[in-house]
């Protein structure tokens, strides 16, 4: 059961877990600014802009609720966990984490294009959706984990 409860919360924090208002960020009508930065400089932030464009951390913090609502279902877990837990959590450090990945995986031309698609109508839509969308899957994925770890437990006790 302790298995599941982790696998929620790298689930749910993983999966939407990593944007935040940051600053830095140029904003149209900087090119100038933008043109005196390194290649290094360019590729964070732009990594940073589609962070912020396709609002991260609105999903970190709606994905930290839903689990945090699961965590008050667990009775094993000790008086206040979830509020602690919460307490504790740093959405900061999950974004600079978080960019370090970006950066590792996509190339600066890859972030242009998304940012690209992301700022138009059907981005923002696509935005907009994903907070709902992914609260709906991780209730589902927490549903489908403590069903599947019952019938383990079950299965293996027998």
């Amino acid at each position: 059961m302790r298995h599941s409860i982790l696998l929620s919360i790298v689930l749910a924090l993983s999966s939407f877990g990593l944007g935040s208002a940051l600053s830095g960020s140029a904003q149209p009508g900087q090119e100038g600014a933008a043109a005196e930065e390194s290649d290094a400089e360019r590729h964070e932030r732009l990594v940073r802009e589609l962070i912020e464009v396709t609002k991260v951390r609105e999903n970190q913090e709606q994905a930290l609720a839903v689990q945090m609502e699961a965590f008050d279902m667990m009775p094993f877990l000790p008086e206040g966990f979830a509020e602690e837990f919460a307490a504790r959590f740093d959405h900061d450090w999950f974004i600079e984490e978080s960019v370090k990945v970006f950066l590792e995986h996509l190339e600066p031309e890859t972030l242009e294009a998304a940012l690209v698609f992301y700022r138009s109508e059907q981005g923002k839509v696509l935005v907009d959706a994903q907070v709902d969308i992914a609260v709906e899957l991780i209730r589902i994925g927490q549903a489908y984990g403590e069903k599947l770890g019952q019938e383990v437990a079950e299965d293996l006790t027998r």
